[in-house]
């Protein structure tokens, strides 16, 4: 999305209205996004699910910008501020992938000097270290995947979820940016071998009629519904 404020191009890239967003441990809702009458830059103007949270009712200084659940529950909060939903592959690869890397990193680091102080040549460079660091986690040996919340909102991504992970048969996105049921249910579509998904504090209500139905024409013929896979309650 770009805003235009007299000569000045805004970029905001990211922030849609209806995103689900995180700050300081704080969910809700991007209801606007532009401008507040007698302040500068762009604002995000957010219904959040806690009413605690807010302190207004989308209104300032007489002027209303959006709608909130409760009269107290909406704020403004500028968009550095917040987190924005994140794919499920890179929620997946920073959380079990940095370790290994790191581990990984730190044993090549150690071969590397070993190997300098053999050849006595301190200035060896090892060609390609960051690519072999980046290898070592296998995403496709992972069987149960907590991603609790970690901001995900989709699964778009250059690599497919099924084929980063296969195998896996358990997966929490509990607490999380999600808005829709039809990516949950691209998930599942993905995961071949799902059993369990867990995504509790999510949503308001179970997945409707048209999800389901899709579902048991076009999961793999399973024998359990979707409603069994998917733990939705609140």
């Amino acid at each position: 999305m770009v805003l235009k404020h007299e000569d000045e191009m805004i970029s905001i890239k990211t922030a849609n209205i209806g995103d689900r967003i995180e700050s300081g441990g704080s969910f809700g809702t991007v209801k606007y996004i532009g401008l507040i009458e007698g302040y500068t830059n762009i604002w995000l103007g957010v219904d959040w699910d806690d009413s605690d949270r807010g302190k207004h009712n989308g209104s300032v200084n007489g002027v209303s910008y959006f709608c909130t659940r409760t009269p107290t529950s909406g704020s403004f909060i500028r968009p550095e501020k917040v987190h924005l939903g994140r794919s499920v592959m890179k929620a997946i690869t920073s959380r079990y992938g940095q370790m290994d890397d790191e581990a990984a990193a730190k044993l090549t680091e150690a071969e590397l000097y070993s190997i300098q102080k053999t050849m006595n040549a301190p200035f060896l460079e090892f060609v390609g270290f960051d690519e072999v660091a980046s290898k070592q986690s296998n995403f496709q040996k992972l069987e149960v995947i907590n991603l609790r919340l970690q901001n995900v909102s989709n699964i778009d991504g250059q690599v497919g979820l099924r084929e980063l992970c296969p195998h896996v048969v358990e997966l929490d996105v509990s607490k999380n940016l999600f808005t829709e049921w039809t990516t949950i249910f691209n998930i599942c579509l993905q995961l071949e071998l799902l059993k369990w998904l867990n995504v509790r504090c999510v949503f308001d209500a179970p997945p409707p009629r048209v999800i389901r139905e899709l579902a048991a024409r076009t999961l793999w013929g399973r024998c359990r519904p979707i409603t069994d896979i998917i733990d939705f309650r609140s």
